[in-house]
């Protein structure tokens, strides 16, 4: 069983023992019985490893430029070593951004009716319940025994947030409860 502040909103000590119903390596999602899931999955090795490119191919760039800046290094080879790097750059940055959207702490309040988007115990984001449809994705870049899916809250047509992961069987009693506590479903 984790502790989290459920119980009174972003930020506020919790009042019960939330109970777990789903755990992985990467996140959790547990529910307090009054209507509130808590649904946490930042993803943070793979965004780790992401950050990562960036900084090295940022590294490069920096080097490739500093080189060019003092004269060691002559403008048209450095346009040609600065190039791939920059690029690179450029897409692990998109690619975090990306993900900071759709992964994270997402709060489901049904008694308030909202979908809530966290980021420590500040709200980022919010949607109405009314306009999130819930559902499963297949993850196809998996790496691992079996078939694993994200639990997804689609928020805009092509928006997708990332609740949850896992098999069909590891994800089937959120369903259960999403389905239980009147959400609409995929």
């Amino acid at each position: 069983m984790i502790c989290v502040f459920l119980g009174g909103g972003p930020g506020l000590p919790c009042r019960d023992m939330d109970r777990v119903i789903h755990e992985t390596l990467g996140g959790s999602i547990s529910y307090d019985g009054s209507g509130r899931l808590r649904c946490e999955y930042a993803g943070k090795f793979i965004s780790g490893m992401i950050l990562l490119g960036l900084i090295v191919f940022g590294g490069m760039s920096v080097a490739v430029l500093g080189l060019l800046v003092t004269g060691v290094m002559k403008p048209v080879p450095a346009i040609g070593a600065m190039t791939p790097a920059v690029l690179f750059s450029a897409y692990w940055t998109v690619l975090l951004r990306i993900r900071w959207r759709r992964m994270g702490t997402f709060v489901v309040d049904t008694k308030a009716g909202v979908l809530q988007h966290l980021r420590g115990s500040r709200l980022v984001q919010q949607w109405p319940l009314s306009d999130v449809r819930f559902g499963t994705a297949w993850d196809p870049f998996h790496r691992g025994w079996g078939l694993h899916y994200w639990l997804t809250a689609r928020v805009e047509p092509h928006r997708r947030l990332r609740l949850g992961k896992g098999t069909r069987a590891e994800l089937e009693p959120v369903l259960r409860l999403m389905r239980d506590l009147g959400l609409n479903m995929d």
